[in-house]
């Protein structure tokens, strides 16, 4: 498994990760607004200026003067640039495709006609465009949209839209609890399918998808199983044992995802960050890691019988949480968790 630092760039996978989005203003590139999902490897000051660098040498050396710049490709990832009327809006992502592009488009078009008054007028404070934070996510659920996705009616379309029926064959089975791979099954239709219509409703407006869902759910599912762990583990060592015990697995993991918020308890943690840059399977694999550092630190301490508690740990999960991991596609068969 990967470790979040090599994130940035990583491939691997069908679905497109995002690491930042920016939108700066057009005439003289300063950004007003950003959603950084990996500010580990992302410095928001080093891009726009870079972004803004760039912008000016393609005016300089473009006859009409007009910065025609869409694309910067450097090896493992994308920046995706978007010039609107009064802003041009940045997308840094593992890869190009024309979903991307048209998401990045909408998203231009949308912060300009939301903000048409303060952009025109120059408005300094950018404190104005933290509004746009809750449209920003639901644009950019399309394109995060894979099969263990859970879409549901009411997005932020207004007026009458016309749904054709070979959307309606989709919509018709949409419940707010369906992934879109269970929405595929009853509609008849191949998993590519449904999720290209799903991202057609979404894009009208007429369908949200929490993008946090399943991670959320898959590390909650591991936390809890973490907390019985640690919970077992105090009462046989104590809790000052044990929460050097945690301090010193947290430290040898080496990811942010868990928190250890004192008294022995762990608390999954950024977990809008972990939706973004990672599926439910890798983010299980990270918690199983978890699990097997926890146990080989506890093994210094109590030998063999670390061992079996690692085990159990890892049978109530399956036992409690199977259902959710299995819907969030978090399991290789067995072996991911047993």
């Amino acid at each position: 498994m990967p470790s979040s630092a090599d994130s940035l760039g990583e491939g691997g996978r069908g679905v497109a990760k995002v690491f930042a989005l920016f939108i700066a203003r057009r005439e003289d590139g300063v950004p007003i607004y950003s959603k950084n999902l990996a500010p580990d490897r992302v410095n928001p000051d080093l891009i726009s200026s870079l972004l803004t660098a760039l912008r000016e040498l393609v005016k300089e050396i473009s006859l009409g003067g007009e910065a025609g710049l869409r694309l910067i490709e450097a090896h493992g990832f994308s920046i995706l640039i978007e010039p609107g009327n009064l802003v041009f809006g940045a997308l840094l992502t593992d890869k190009e495709d024309p979903l991307l592009r048209d998401c990045l488009k909408i998203t231009v078009r949308t912060f300009e006609e939301r903000f048409k008054e303060p952009l025109e007028r120059g408005e300094p404070n950018t404190e104005v465009y933290k509004a746009f934070d809750a449209i920003c996510e639901r644009i950019l659920s399309v394109i995060a949209l894979s099969s263990y996705h859970v879409p549901k009616l009411g997005g932020w379309a207004e007026g009458d839209i016309r749904i054709s029926e070979e959307l309606w064959a989709v919509m018709r089975h949409i419940d707010g609890r369906s992934t879109v791979a269970e929405l595929a099954e009853r509609a008849g239709l191949s998993l590519e399918e449904a999720i290209e219509r799903v991202k057609r409703l979404a894009e009208r407006g007429v369908v949200e998808v929490d993008v946090c869902e399943p991670i959320e759910a898959v590390a909650r599912a591991y936390e809890d199983i973490l907390n019985q762990l640690t919970g077992t583990l105090t009462e046989l060592l104590g809790k000052a044992v044990v929460v050097r015990l945690i301090e010193s697995t947290l430290r040898a993991w080496g990811e942010p995802w868990m928190a250890h918020e004192g008294e022995g308890k762990l608390t999954a943690r950024e977990l809008e960050r972990l939706a973004w840059l990672y599926t439910p399977k890798e983010v299980a694999n990270m918690m199983n890691d978890l699990l097997s550092t926890l146990a080989s630190k506890a093994r210094e301490v109590l030998g063999e019988l670390a061992t079996d508690l690692n085990l159990t740990a890892r049978r109530t999960l399956l036992a409690k949480y199977r259902p959710v991991l299995e819907k969030f596609e978090a399991l290789e068969g067995e072996g991911n968790a047993s």
